[in-house]
């Protein structure tokens, strides 16, 4: 029998993550598949086979259980370090239906990026999702759920613009308090979004979901569709106030232009917005997320567990014609600013800090 340990489970997730880090590092190839550039690198240092049949005895162990019950009865696979130290420091509770919601979306990450399709492990985390009253935990779950927004568009839009009668537009819509267009430590743990609940899950699954949504942005912008991308102005004086060096503005929009929107298209659109708003969202023609996971900078309220959730139709429509009234005058485009608009943009939000 193939390892069916967390501590195996554990170590595949970090090498995963390492090599797709170091695909976005070094750039990604948007003519060529992402899992194959991954798997090249993982081929460097690793057996893939070995890895794929380690996870997916993992994956299949975990869906035997029936709830997180199941998973506490069996904490016997949890041979990692790592994960006896995160118990040890909540006292010993754990949320065990949390944990198997981790687990599980994690699964589905690593086998996509080994281009092992296995769909049972996020299926299980959607039927939860609609038994609990159509919420997501906070972390892995919300960014995956994400970046499947992303990737549904853009395959919907496979062979050219897809449009229904009562939506003649078809344009995507992003508001974000956690740019992964703009922040290039996006990746990072604590970089932007706050999770201060405590997950028991490994950093490398909330950074592969954080990879995940990336990319999937990456290659929707790619595809040459269009998108409204919503950033509300004070996260991004926050950022530039917290900076310690002088070039924070600078790295954003280089990160902005190299890393997303490599080949700008008419009707993609990056926009800092003054309106006060309470959550993220994305928003395509079928479906759409919102959460809560991001706070105002200022609030020391604490992140909740279960923040995320999909868009009722009557809400998701109110939402999205609000966001596409939001005009875009000229020079207030980020991706396509010259160095005057953009220094004009900069003073502006410099006010605010002030």
């Amino acid at each position: 029998m193939h390892d069916q340990s967390l501590g195996r489970f554990c170590t595949n997730v970090k090498t995963v993550c390492e090599a797709v880090l170091q695909c976005i590092s070094r750039g990604l190839d948007p003519a060529e598949p992402i899992t194959r550039q991954i798997g090249s690198v993982i081929k460097r240092t690793s057996r893939v086979d070995l890895m794929i049949d380690e996870v997916l005895a993992f994956s299949s162990l975990m869906l035997t259980f029936r709830d997180g019950g199941a998973l506490k009865a069996n904490r016997h696979v949890f041979s990692s370090l790592d994960f006896n130290r995160r118990a040890d420091n909540a006292g010993g509770k754990i949320d065990y239906d949390l944990l198997l919601l981790e687990y599980l979306a994690t699964a589905w990450l690593v086998l996509y990026f080994l281009s092992v399709p296995f769909p049972q492990t996020w299926e299980r985390v959607r039927r939860w999702e609609e038994d609990g009253g159509g919420q997501l935990p906070s972390g892995v779950c919300i960014s995956k759920a994400t970046g499947d927004l992303f990737r549904q568009e853009r395959l919907r839009n496979a062979h050219g613009p897809v449009v229904r009668d009562s939506d003649p537009t078809g344009d995507l819509c992003v508001l974000t308090h956690c740019p992964a267009a703009l922040f290039s430590d996006f990746f990072e743990p604590n970089s932007c979004r706050a999770s201060t609940f405590q997950s028991f899950a490994p950093d490398e699954s909330h950074i592969l979901a954080r990879c995940y949504e990336f990319i999937q942005l990456r290659l929707y912008c790619c595809s040459g569709l269009s998108i409204r991308y919503f950033i509300p102005t004070y996260t991004v004086a926050h950022r530039l106030a917290a900076s310690k060096t002088g070039d924070a503005w600078t790295t954003m929009i280089a990160w902005l232009r190299r890393s997303v929107f490599e080949f700008p298209v008419l009707g993609q659109s990056v926009q800092l917005i003054d309106a006060a708003v309470r959550f993220d969202c994305v928003i395509n023609a079928i479906t759409g997320i919102y959460t809560y996971e991001e706070l105002r900078p200022n609030e020391g309220e604490p992140t909740i567990i279960f923040p995320g959730t999909y868009f009722r139709e009557p809400r998701r429509i109110m939402y999205r014609s609000w966001l596409r009234s939001i005009k875009l005058e000229d020079g207030e485009n980020l991706i396509s600013c010259n160095d005057e608009q953009l220094n004009a943009i900069r003073s502006r939000i410099a006010g605010t800090i002030a």
